[in-house]
């Protein structure tokens, strides 16, 4: 997950991990991390690591060692914070520079709950964010809301399906999958799973 400060990066892993939202305003300090059993769309299931990254600029260098290696990266810009599009080239950038291949990219559009959000009422405008997601070449854009849950489990069944093609493709059907992702046998999947897990500093 990556953005600048205060668009809701952490919203959106507490909402995909408890299925909560807290309203208040906290920053991630450096990196938080977790394991998450993530399902596709087709009911496939895969354990992904999900590194949930600081937007504060003191704490760049730290953050950026963790992009080394992913598969998928989660960019997210929201309706109060203009700011999260100017500077989102840099973190394309910036992830780039330490993952080969680059990554996957979903560009993340956060806190449609905003009275007006989609009316262009708020500093940053949908159709400015669609038009630098076509620019830097981003694979898919979402609109989603930590606050009431939409759109986040559409979010996360496709980080699902994408990384399960990865995985498919890095180390064929019978093989072991790499480190970064794994997959989880069905039967041993419980929906209540999608709660519990890991997260830390």
């Amino acid at each position: 997950m990556v953005g600048t400060s205060q668009v809701g990066k952490t919203s959106i892993c507490l909402r995909l991990k408890t299925n909560t939202f807290i309203d208040s305003a906290f920053s991630t300090l450096g990196t938080d991390f977790m394991l998450s059993k993530l399902k596709s769309p087709d009911g496939r299931v895969i354990q992904a690591r999900i590194f949930d990254t600081s937007g504060q600029e003191r704490f760049s260098r730290l953050v950026s060692g963790f992009f080394h290696g992913s598969d998928l990266a989660i960019f997210v810009v929201s309706f109060d914070e203009i700011e999260s599009l100017s500077e989102l080239e840099s973190k394309v950038d910036e992830v780039d520079e330490h993952c080969d291949p680059p990554p996957l990219k979903f560009l993340v559009l956060n806190k449609i709950d905003l009275p007006g959000a989609l009316d262009g009422s708020w500093p940053l405008k949908r159709e400015d964010v669609e038009a630098a997601s076509e620019e830097l070449g981003f694979d898919r854009i979402y609109l989603t809301s930590a606050k009431t849950g939409e759109g986040i489990s559409e979010l996360f069944e496709d980080v699902a399906k994408e990384l399960l093609g990865l995985v498919r493709m890095d180390d064929g059907e019978d093989s072991e999958p790499h480190e970064t992702t794994k997959l989880v046998d069905h039967d041993d999947y419980d929906d209540e799973d999608m709660g519990k897990g890991c997260c830390c500093k």
